[in-house]
């Protein structure tokens, strides 16, 4: 049996061959940066968007302490106009640390409430926390320390309780930061009346 004679390949199709190969090479790798840069467009823009919705909260927040400020500079000087408000240092008051015992879990649940049945980034949270109790850290260890300890044991606190419902996202790892909402009611089937 007579083997058969292989055809030798031309040079110039070679290189076109491994020219083609090299650009869906590079092709199949832009397509993978393209869609990890559109994921991270995505959670930049919904990052911006929670940016933006805490700056609008932190603005209005502004907004009512400069006229609570002025309508109790106007008092003090119909008090004794010798006394020059500006001068008052101000100080960062705590009652306790949330007030009354329990603020910080109304405060959770209200937010949560208020905003169901959309979920609340824990970031979103815990900025609405921070603003809303004005508190105040003197360090990142400290702020780290509340974190972990009051505002995170809050939220696990809820959950464990089932009050709360955490979104998990697609490929999600632990530490991602997490999005909550309030549980809603489900109603009872026809079955179950």
């Amino acid at each position: 049996m007579k083997a058969q004679k292989m055809k030798k390949t031309p040079s110039a199709l070679k290189w076109l061959a491994e020219k083609r190969a090299r650009i869906a090479g590079e092709l199949q790798s832009a397509i993978q940066v393209s869609e990890l840069l559109g994921a991270d467009v995505a959670e930049a823009r919904e990052a911006l968007q929670v940016a933006e919705r805490l700056l609008a909260a932190a603005r209005q927040k502004e907004a009512r302490a400069i006229e609570e400020l002025s309508s109790l500079d106007q008092v003090v000087g119909m008090y004794d106009q010798g006394i020059d408000p500006t001068q008052i240092e101000p100080i960062n008051a705590w009652e306790g640390t949330y007030g009354k015992r329990g603020a910080l879990k109304q405060f959770l649940i209200g937010t949560l409430q208020a905003a169901a049945p959309n979920y609340l980034s824990t970031k979103e949270l815990e900025y609405a926390t921070i603003s809303h109790f004005s508190l105040v850290f003197e360090h990142p260890n400290i702020r780290m320390h509340w974190y972990k300890g009051s505002f995170r044991g809050t939220i696990k606190l809820l959950a464990s309780r089932d009050l709360v419902e955490r979104k998990h996202s697609k490929g999600a790892n632990r530490y991602e930061v997490g999005s909550w909402r309030w549980k809603q009611e489900v109603a009872p089937t026809l079955a179950e009346l």
